[in-house]
Protein backbone atom coordinates (compact mmCIF):
# COMPACT_ATOMS: atom_id res chain seq x y z
CA UNK A 1 0.00 0.00 0.00
CA UNK A 2 1.13 3.55 -0.80
CA UNK A 3 -0.22 6.52 1.07
CA UNK A 4 -0.44 10.28 0.58
CA UNK A 5 -1.30 12.25 3.71
CA UNK A 6 -2.43 9.07 5.43
CA UNK A 7 -4.78 8.21 2.54
CA UNK A 8 -4.20 5.01 0.53
CA UNK A 9 -3.80 5.90 -3.17
CA UNK A 10 -2.14 2.82 -4.62
CA UNK A 11 -1.77 -0.85 -3.79
CA UNK A 12 0.10 -3.76 -5.32
CA UNK A 13 -0.34 -7.38 -4.33
CA UNK A 14 2.21 -10.11 -4.95
CA UNK A 15 1.27 -13.79 -4.81
CA UNK A 16 3.99 -16.40 -4.64
CA UNK A 17 4.67 -19.89 -3.40
CA UNK A 18 6.89 -20.71 -0.45
CA UNK A 19 9.91 -21.14 -2.73
CA UNK A 20 9.73 -17.62 -4.15
CA UNK A 21 8.95 -18.73 -7.70
CA UNK A 22 5.84 -18.47 -9.86
CA UNK A 23 5.08 -14.96 -8.61
CA UNK A 24 2.23 -12.86 -10.02
CA UNK A 25 1.50 -9.20 -9.36
CA UNK A 26 -1.67 -7.14 -9.65
CA UNK A 27 -1.98 -3.41 -9.12
CA UNK A 28 -4.94 -1.18 -8.32
CA UNK A 29 -4.88 2.61 -8.72
CA UNK A 30 -6.85 4.17 -5.89
CA UNK A 31 -6.20 7.78 -6.84
CA UNK A 32 -9.22 7.88 -9.19
CA UNK A 33 -12.47 8.18 -7.15
CA UNK A 34 -14.38 6.52 -9.97
CA UNK A 35 -12.07 3.50 -10.09
CA UNK A 36 -13.58 0.08 -9.43
CA UNK A 37 -12.35 -0.77 -5.96
CA UNK A 38 -14.10 -1.98 -2.86
CA UNK A 39 -14.61 -0.38 0.51
CA UNK A 40 -13.07 -3.49 2.03
CA UNK A 41 -9.78 -2.85 0.29
CA UNK A 42 -9.70 0.70 1.60
CA UNK A 43 -10.55 -0.52 5.08
CA UNK A 44 -7.70 -3.01 4.97
CA UNK A 45 -5.28 -0.36 3.73
CA UNK A 46 -6.20 1.92 6.61
CA UNK A 47 -5.79 -0.93 9.07
CA UNK A 48 -2.32 -1.67 7.75
CA UNK A 49 -1.34 1.97 8.25
CA UNK A 50 -2.73 2.08 11.78
CA UNK A 51 -0.91 -1.13 12.69
CA UNK A 52 2.33 0.23 11.25
CA UNK A 53 2.02 3.36 13.36
CA UNK A 54 1.52 1.35 16.55
CA UNK A 55 4.17 -1.31 15.80
CA UNK A 56 6.42 -1.64 18.82
CA UNK A 57 9.36 -2.69 16.67
CA UNK A 58 10.11 -5.75 18.78
CA UNK A 59 11.69 -9.07 17.91
CA UNK A 60 10.34 -12.17 19.68
CA UNK A 61 13.26 -14.35 20.81
CA UNK A 62 12.26 -17.76 22.12
CA UNK A 63 13.63 -21.19 22.90
CA UNK A 64 13.44 -24.26 25.11
CA UNK A 65 15.57 -25.71 27.90
CA UNK A 66 15.70 -29.44 28.61
CA UNK A 67 17.68 -32.07 30.47
CA UNK A 68 19.92 -34.54 28.70
CA UNK A 69 17.30 -37.30 28.81
CA UNK A 70 14.97 -35.22 26.62
CA UNK A 71 12.69 -33.88 29.35
CA UNK A 72 11.82 -30.18 29.53
CA UNK A 73 12.82 -28.13 32.57
CA UNK A 74 10.53 -25.73 34.41
CA UNK A 75 11.75 -22.67 36.35
CA UNK A 76 15.15 -22.42 34.68
CA UNK A 77 16.41 -18.85 35.07
CA UNK A 78 17.31 -17.39 31.69
CA UNK A 79 19.35 -14.17 31.60
CA UNK A 80 19.97 -12.17 28.44
CA UNK A 81 22.30 -9.27 27.71
CA UNK A 82 23.78 -7.65 24.66
CA UNK A 83 27.51 -7.29 24.16
CA UNK A 84 27.59 -3.69 25.36
CA UNK A 85 25.58 -4.73 28.47
CA UNK A 86 23.13 -1.83 28.07
CA UNK A 87 20.25 -4.22 27.33
CA UNK A 88 19.48 -6.91 29.92
CA UNK A 89 16.46 -9.08 30.67
CA UNK A 90 15.56 -12.12 32.76
CA UNK A 91 12.79 -14.71 32.67
CA UNK A 92 12.06 -18.31 33.70
CA UNK A 93 10.94 -21.31 31.66
CA UNK A 94 7.35 -22.57 31.88
CA UNK A 95 6.06 -26.15 32.22
CA UNK A 96 7.18 -26.91 28.66
CA UNK A 97 10.68 -25.54 29.17
CA UNK A 98 9.71 -22.57 26.99
CA UNK A 99 10.96 -19.01 27.46
CA UNK A 100 10.79 -15.83 25.42
CA UNK A 101 11.99 -12.24 25.30
CA UNK A 102 10.73 -9.21 23.39
CA UNK A 103 13.73 -7.12 22.43
CA UNK A 104 14.26 -4.04 20.22
CA UNK A 105 14.39 -4.77 16.50
CA UNK A 106 17.90 -3.40 16.17
CA UNK A 107 21.28 -4.77 15.11
CA UNK A 108 22.36 -6.49 18.32
CA UNK A 109 24.37 -9.49 19.47
CA UNK A 110 23.18 -11.24 22.64
CA UNK A 111 24.53 -13.73 25.15
CA UNK A 112 22.19 -15.95 27.18
CA UNK A 113 22.85 -17.75 30.47
CA UNK A 114 20.80 -20.65 31.86
CA UNK A 115 20.83 -21.25 35.63
CA UNK A 116 19.01 -24.08 37.38
CA UNK A 117 19.75 -24.63 41.07
CA UNK A 118 23.18 -26.21 41.55
CA UNK A 119 23.25 -27.61 38.01
CA UNK A 120 26.04 -26.60 35.68
CA UNK A 121 25.35 -23.16 34.23
CA UNK A 122 24.70 -23.23 30.48
CA UNK A 123 25.18 -20.46 27.95
CA UNK A 124 24.43 -19.56 24.36
CA UNK A 125 26.66 -16.82 22.99
CA UNK A 126 26.94 -14.44 20.03
CA UNK A 127 23.28 -14.59 19.00
CA UNK A 128 23.08 -12.01 16.23
CA UNK A 129 19.74 -10.32 15.52
CA UNK A 130 19.46 -8.72 12.08
CA UNK A 131 17.35 -5.52 12.02
CA UNK A 132 13.82 -6.23 10.84
CA UNK A 133 13.71 -9.80 12.17
CA UNK A 134 10.24 -10.32 13.72
CA UNK A 135 10.98 -13.72 15.33
CA UNK A 136 14.17 -15.57 16.23
CA UNK A 137 14.23 -19.17 17.45
CA UNK A 138 17.04 -20.00 19.87
CA UNK A 139 16.38 -23.72 19.51
CA UNK A 140 16.76 -26.14 22.42
CA UNK A 141 19.56 -25.93 24.96
CA UNK A 142 20.35 -28.87 27.25
CA UNK A 143 21.77 -28.52 30.76
CA UNK A 144 22.82 -31.12 33.31
CA UNK A 145 23.99 -31.38 36.92
CA UNK A 146 27.62 -30.39 37.36
CA UNK A 147 29.86 -33.15 36.07
CA UNK A 148 26.93 -35.20 34.78
CA UNK A 149 26.78 -34.09 31.13
CA UNK A 150 26.49 -37.21 28.99
CA UNK A 151 26.49 -35.94 25.43
CA UNK A 152 29.96 -36.23 23.96
CA UNK A 153 29.36 -36.18 20.20
CA UNK A 154 31.40 -33.72 18.18
CA UNK A 155 28.43 -31.72 16.94
CA UNK A 156 25.72 -32.01 19.58
CA UNK A 157 23.81 -28.96 18.47
CA UNK A 158 23.37 -26.11 20.92
CA UNK A 159 24.21 -28.29 23.91
CA UNK A 160 25.80 -25.87 26.33
CA UNK A 161 27.79 -28.74 27.85
CA UNK A 162 28.96 -30.31 24.59
CA UNK A 163 32.51 -31.59 24.50
CA UNK A 164 34.73 -30.33 21.72
CA UNK A 165 35.84 -32.49 18.81
CA UNK A 166 38.48 -34.77 20.29
CA UNK A 167 41.06 -33.98 17.62
CA UNK A 168 41.28 -30.26 18.45
CA UNK A 169 44.55 -28.96 19.84
CA UNK A 170 45.33 -25.71 21.65
CA UNK A 171 44.42 -22.79 19.39
CA UNK A 172 42.45 -24.87 16.89
CA UNK A 173 38.79 -24.32 16.03
CA UNK A 174 36.21 -26.53 14.36
CA UNK A 175 33.32 -24.96 12.43
CA UNK A 176 30.30 -27.19 11.78
CA UNK A 177 27.15 -26.52 9.74
CA UNK A 178 23.84 -28.34 10.07
CA UNK A 179 20.88 -27.56 7.82
CA UNK A 180 17.54 -29.04 6.84
CA UNK A 181 18.04 -28.19 3.17
CA UNK A 182 20.51 -30.10 0.96
CA UNK A 183 23.60 -28.49 -0.50
CA UNK A 184 24.44 -26.14 2.40
CA UNK A 185 28.21 -26.18 2.85
CA UNK A 186 30.79 -24.21 4.81
CA UNK A 187 33.55 -22.19 3.17
CA UNK A 188 36.52 -20.73 5.04
CA UNK A 189 38.47 -18.03 3.22
CA UNK A 190 41.99 -17.06 4.28
CA UNK A 191 42.03 -13.28 3.85
CA UNK A 192 45.81 -13.32 3.60
CA UNK A 193 46.11 -15.27 0.36
CA UNK A 194 42.57 -16.15 -0.70
CA UNK A 195 42.94 -19.87 -0.01
CA UNK A 196 39.72 -21.63 0.87
CA UNK A 197 38.49 -24.79 2.52
CA UNK A 198 35.05 -26.32 2.16
CA UNK A 199 32.94 -28.99 3.82
CA UNK A 200 30.39 -29.55 6.56
CA UNK A 201 33.15 -29.43 9.20
CA UNK A 202 36.35 -27.39 8.89
CA UNK A 203 39.20 -27.57 11.42
CA UNK A 204 41.67 -24.67 11.38
CA UNK A 205 44.07 -22.64 13.50
CA UNK A 206 43.31 -18.88 13.36
CA UNK A 207 47.00 -18.10 13.94
CA UNK A 208 47.82 -19.59 10.53
CA UNK A 209 46.69 -16.35 8.86
CA UNK A 210 48.15 -12.93 9.61
CA UNK A 211 44.98 -11.20 8.46
CA UNK A 212 42.35 -13.71 9.60
CA UNK A 213 39.52 -15.62 7.97
CA UNK A 214 35.99 -15.17 6.70
CA UNK A 215 33.54 -18.01 7.42
CA UNK A 216 30.43 -18.34 5.32
CA UNK A 217 27.91 -20.89 4.08
CA UNK A 218 26.94 -21.41 0.47
CA UNK A 219 23.72 -22.79 -0.99
CA UNK A 220 25.43 -24.83 -3.68
CA UNK A 221 22.09 -26.03 -5.07
CA UNK A 222 21.10 -22.50 -6.14
CA UNK A 223 24.47 -20.81 -6.81
CA UNK A 224 24.60 -19.84 -10.47
CA UNK A 225 20.83 -19.57 -10.90
CA UNK A 226 19.11 -16.25 -11.46
CA UNK A 227 15.59 -17.19 -10.40
CA UNK A 228 16.14 -16.07 -6.79
CA UNK A 229 14.64 -19.33 -5.56
CA UNK A 230 17.51 -19.82 -3.15
CA UNK A 231 16.44 -18.62 0.27
CA UNK A 232 19.09 -19.32 2.87
CA UNK A 233 16.72 -18.07 5.53
CA UNK A 234 14.42 -21.08 5.14
CA UNK A 235 17.07 -23.81 5.41
CA UNK A 236 17.36 -23.69 9.23
CA UNK A 237 21.14 -23.63 8.95
CA UNK A 238 23.09 -23.35 12.19
CA UNK A 239 26.85 -22.88 12.32
CA UNK A 240 28.50 -23.96 15.58
CA UNK A 241 32.14 -23.11 16.32
CA UNK A 242 34.13 -25.17 18.83
CA UNK A 243 37.47 -24.89 20.50
CA UNK A 244 38.99 -27.60 22.67
CA UNK A 245 36.87 -26.50 25.64
CA UNK A 246 33.48 -26.80 23.92
CA UNK A 247 31.13 -24.51 22.02
CA UNK A 248 32.59 -21.04 21.44
CA UNK A 249 29.67 -19.63 19.44
CA UNK A 250 26.54 -20.71 17.56
CA UNK A 251 24.87 -18.76 14.75
CA UNK A 252 21.47 -19.23 13.14
CA UNK A 253 20.98 -18.15 9.52
CA UNK A 254 18.90 -14.93 9.37
CA UNK A 255 15.34 -16.24 9.18
CA UNK A 256 13.28 -15.42 6.12
CA UNK A 257 16.01 -13.50 4.30
CA UNK A 258 16.78 -14.09 0.63
CA UNK A 259 20.26 -15.08 -0.38
CA UNK A 260 22.51 -17.90 -1.50
CA UNK A 261 25.57 -16.84 0.50
CA UNK A 262 25.62 -16.20 4.25
CA UNK A 263 28.67 -14.45 5.67
CA UNK A 264 28.63 -15.92 9.16
CA UNK A 265 31.55 -14.19 10.87
CA UNK A 266 35.11 -12.94 10.58
CA UNK A 267 37.83 -14.56 12.70
CA UNK A 268 41.10 -12.77 13.45
CA UNK A 269 44.41 -14.49 14.09
CA UNK A 270 43.84 -14.30 17.86
CA UNK A 271 40.62 -16.31 17.45
CA UNK A 272 38.24 -13.44 18.14
CA UNK A 273 34.95 -13.65 16.24
CA UNK A 274 33.16 -10.68 14.67
CA UNK A 275 29.55 -11.47 13.81
CA UNK A 276 28.39 -10.57 10.32
CA UNK A 277 25.10 -12.35 9.57
CA UNK A 278 24.89 -10.77 6.11
CA UNK A 279 23.15 -12.64 3.29
CA UNK A 280 24.14 -12.14 -0.33
CA UNK A 281 21.92 -12.76 -3.33
CA UNK A 282 24.74 -13.02 -5.85
CA UNK A 283 24.58 -16.03 -8.14
CA UNK A 284 28.26 -16.44 -9.00
CA UNK A 285 29.49 -17.65 -5.65
CA UNK A 286 32.19 -16.12 -3.51
CA UNK A 287 34.61 -13.86 -5.39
Amino acid sequence: YYYQNDEPVYTRQTKTDIYGIGSTETGVDLSDPSADYTAELIRQAGEVLRNAKTDTGKVLMYGYVGDEQGGMLKNVNVSLRNLSADITAETVTDDDGYYSFEMPQTDETYNLTYTYGDWQTGSLNDIHIVPGTPEYSLGRVYIAPAGKAVHDTDTYLLNANAKAPTALRDGEYAAVVTAEAPGITLKLINKQDGRREAGNMIVFDPADSDTGYVLFTEDSVHIGRDDMSGNMGTCSAIVTIYDKNGIKAAYLAPVGRLGTLWRVCDIDRAGELSVSGILYTGTEGWK
